[in-house]
């Protein structure tokens, strides 16, 4: 058994260390904002104890991302709201169509999953 340990420095042996898969969770981050570096320290720590790993930051403002890009090289940068776009015009179009509605929420889902998908593979998401 793991013993836990406290912010503060105690440990308490009567309590388990939860095991991490392989991989670890992902963690993400919505924004890009003062605090982002604090958060990537943060996680860099978590990341080789196999507890944790790199998932994308979502940073609207590209103006950011070529710093962001220089000082984290490898970062999954995305900025979905592209898709979300493309889905809602798909999906205004075939309802425009007089088609059943659970035609149109599946073209569109499956439109924004294989868009994400060719995005992520790109690394340009």
């Amino acid at each position: 058994m793991d013993a836990r340990e406290d912010p503060r420095g105690a440990t308490d042996p009567e309590v388990e260390t939860p095991r991490a898969s392989a991989v670890g969770v992902g963690v993400g981050f919505i924004g890009a904002g003062n605090v982002l570096g604090a958060y990537l320290r943060v996680l860099d720590l978590l990341i080789p104890k196999g507890v944790a790993c790199e998932g994308p930051v979502f940073a609207r403002d590209r103006s950011a991302w070529d710093d962001l890009r220089r000082r984290r090289p490898g970062i999954r940068l995305v900025a979905t709201a592209g898709i979300v776009g493309i889905g809602t015009a798909l999906g205004a179009i075939l309802d425009a169509g007089d088609l059943a509605g659970w035609i149109v929420g599946l073209v569109v889902a499956l439109i924004s999953v294989l868009l994400a998908a060719v995005l992520w593979r790109s690394r340009t998401l």
